[in-house]
């Protein structure tokens, strides 16, 4: 079952967070249908420009023997110690509202093991150094074989905001991290890092969710992917006719972008969701996260049936795990403050189905 943000960091042993925007102005005047924001994203000039200083084994960080184009890869061997490598690079903000998307080759020693991708952006406060800000992340991730498998993830860049105490928090940096569970040992390999950022178009609204015509609901109509902050563990992603389409990796979800930094959980109890499966399959889930950092997941206990069908889930009857939350305090809708600043919808965790979405709705009640 796919864990949130802070699950994901909780188990993962060791990291690789990359890749420095040169400049937010030189991020908007590059051609972002086909250059990578990147500085060395095929290790091409060894560590130029990236950080390899946590690694406990030296021998690892650049390999001249295994490498999926050029001469040259990162590598980190993993050797279950429990303690966090990783090979870094910082990166300044993009602009608000712009789609990233990331694609990276990676190649294991052993099918076993797992690995995950992740974001993590800090925001900072007038006099203070910069803080965790939100996250996110493409799933666990586990290669058939031994082979290079190429993984593909996208967000939305958040915008600046006033924190619930009244302070204004100005985003900073991201990095992105691909880390692997503590349990596993053996190489993993990483090459040709490709970060692709499209600043959002004019004709956008500021507000990527579809503006609601009913002021009782949000809508997301799913014209376009900026109305999603991301997708995660889909493949062939397309959005036509107002219809979201893709083939499922293990664990899919989607995560939507809200209108505002946060909604009040008791204004937002009903989750409505036209749906579509290739096949029947496990129970929908749905996770939330808070300003405060709270998080959990939770099952609405409605198994996902073949075909069309319209979902209707009441958030505060989801049976939301305490073992599957920043704290159990926080297992019900909104957690201890009653906000939500971020909505994933898990289809289910089965791969290799067609998953469609044709609208969803957070309704007041």
């Amino acid at each position: 079952m796919k864990t949130g943000t802070g699950i994901c960091l909780r188990v993962s042993v060791l990291a690789v967070s990359a890749f420095l925007f040169s400049s937010v102005s030189s991020l908007q005047a590059q051609d972002s249908s086909k250059a990578t924001v990147l500085i060395n994203p095929g290790f091409e000039e060894g560590v130029k420009s990236w950080d390899i200083s946590s690694l406990i084994d030296k021998s690892g960080g650049i390999c001249d023997t295994v490498f999926h184009q050029g001469k040259y890869s990162a590598l980190i061997k993993c050797k279950g110690e429990g303690k966090m490598q990783h090979v870094s690079q910082q990166m300044y903000s993009a602009p608000a509202g712009s789609k990233v998307a990331c694609s990276v080759w990676v190649k294991t020693s052993k099918p076993e093991t797992e690995y995950l991708i992740y974001w993590d952006i800090t925001a900072q406060r007038e006099g203070r150094d910069p803080e965790w800000f939100a996250g996110h992340n493409a799933g666990l991730q586990k290669n058939a074989n031994t082979e290079w498998k190429e993984v593909k993830f996208s967000f939305t860049a958040p915008a600046d905001k006033v924190d619930k105490d009244g302070n204004f928090r100005k985003i900073c940096f991201f990095f992105l991290r691909l880390s692997t569970p503590d349990k596993y040992s053996g190489d993993i390999w990483f090459d040709d890092v490709s970060v692709v950022v499209t600043p959002p178009s004019s004709s956008i609204s500021e507000k990527v969710v579809s503006e609601p015509l009913d002021p009782s609901k949000i809508r997301w109509e799913m014209n376009s992917g900026d109305e999603l902050a991301s997708t995660n563990n889909f493949d062939d992603v397309t959005y036509n006719d107002g219809e979201f389409s893709g083939k499922t990796k293990y664990d899919p979800s989607i995560c939507l972008n809200l209108p505002t930094t946060e909604i009040e959980a008791n204004d937002y109890k009903i989750l409505k969701i036209r749906l579509y499966s290739s096949a029947m399959f496990s129970s929908l889930d749905v996770f939330y996260s808070s300003p405060n950092k709270e998080w959990c997941m939770g099952s609405a206990d409605v198994k996902i049936e073949q075909g069309w069908k319209e979902y209707v889930i009441d958030l505060n009857k989801v049976k939301w795990r305490a073992e599957e939350a920043s704290s159990a305090n926080a297992a019900k809708w909104g957690g201890t403050t009653g906000k939500v600043s971020a909505v994933r919808i898990d289809p289910g965790n089965e791969a290799d189905r067609i998953v469609k979405v044709d609208w969803v709705e957070l309704l007041k009640k």
